[in-house]
């Protein structure tokens, strides 16, 4: 992609005939802003899977790492000549485009391994150990939701080093894995480090609970605890990251989930799951939910074309 930046922070498109000079030899720029004064911004890659932005002069010798976050506008310095800045909505186009010439990040054949793990007391499994064909789990995994997002769950866990949220997807798949879909059936989960802030607490008075027991719940440390409204339930659960080390304790989060009254039903009636279960459940499920939605903008992002080491 090549585009060029204009003073008001909008860019446009520019025919992509050749390589625009000036830009060091080792670079391989899959997406090039031009930017007045000679200056440019080039999207490239490290080994492969990350992003990585470079800054400068073309045909210079420095250039400059920056992060670009999407729906965030950039400000580039100009040196002498000032400053120009890149609006949010060409932020997240570049960031798109440069992603889409990427692979995904974290290991496939460890992903698919952690998941045929989780699910080695399932129906699933069976059919698999069953199997002589060794492309039938790659293929039950692209056809199915449900593992799909687990897949992505832990493969971007894996990237990221997240052993906590392994755990968690775990949780969800052994204990709940029928129970959420991405609309009627989900979860919502906050966490809070200290105390609710005023946004959450709006965000549940629009689920219908009253502000009184709210400010209750959130003045007190009790875990579990749990509040009732119109339609469902909202429980608190104190989580502790990590061990205590050289005597200072874990750090604690304060984790509110809202469940709808069939969810809650089927979980803790149904199923008998502890309120800690329950939480790892949806924590786990909504993590699958976010990397499928962050994978999925990754060129390569499905596991028909995500070739194995």
């Amino acid at each position: 992609m090549l585009a060029e930046l204009l003073r008001n922070g909008d860019m446009v498109l520019l025919p992509e005939k050749h390589r625009p000079e000036g830009i060091p030899a080792p670079i391989v720029p899959y997406v090039v802003l031009l930017a007045p004064y000679n200056r440019a911004l080039v999207g490239t890659d490290v080994l492969g899977c990350h992003e990585r932005w470079l800054w400068g002069k073309l045909g210079g010798d420095l250039w400059q790492d920056v992060t670009l976050y999407d729906d965030k506008s950039k400000t580039l310095s100009l040196g002498i000549f000032g400053d120009i800045r890149v609006n949010s909505q060409a932020v997240t186009l570049l960031r798109r485009e440069l992603l889409s010439h990427l692979l995904p990040p974290g290991d496939h054949e460890a992903a698919l391994r952690l998941l045929r793990e989780a699910l080695r007391h399932d129906a699933v499994a069976s059919i698999v150990e069953k199997s002589q064909d060794p492309t039938l789990w790659g293929e039950l995994v692209e056809e199915d939701e449900t593992l799909r997002m687990a897949y992505w769950g832990f493969r971007l866990a894996l990237a990221w080093g997240t052993s906590e949220t392994i755990v968690h997807l775990r949780t969800w798949l052994r204990l709940a894995r029928h129970s959420f879909d991405g609309s009627l059936r989900k979860p919502r989960l906050w966490a809070f480090l200290g105390s609710p802030d005023e946004g959450s607490l709006k965000d549940l008075m629009a689920l219908g609970f009253r502000e009184e027991p709210l400010h209750a719940l959130s003045s007190n440390e009790i875990s579990p605890a749990a509040v009732k409204g119109p339609g469902g339930y909202l429980t608190q659960f104190w989580y502790h990251q990590g061990s205590p080390k050289d005597g200072v304790p874990p750090l604690g989060m304060r984790l509110w989930l809202y469940l709808t009254s069939a969810l809650w039903d089927d979980l803790r009636g149904r199923k008998g799951l502890s309120v800690r279960e329950m939480v790892f459940a949806s924590w786990g499920f909504l993590d699958a939910l976010d990397a499928e939605a962050h994978m999925g903008r990754y060129g390569k992002s499905t596991l028909s074309t995500v070739p194995s080491p």
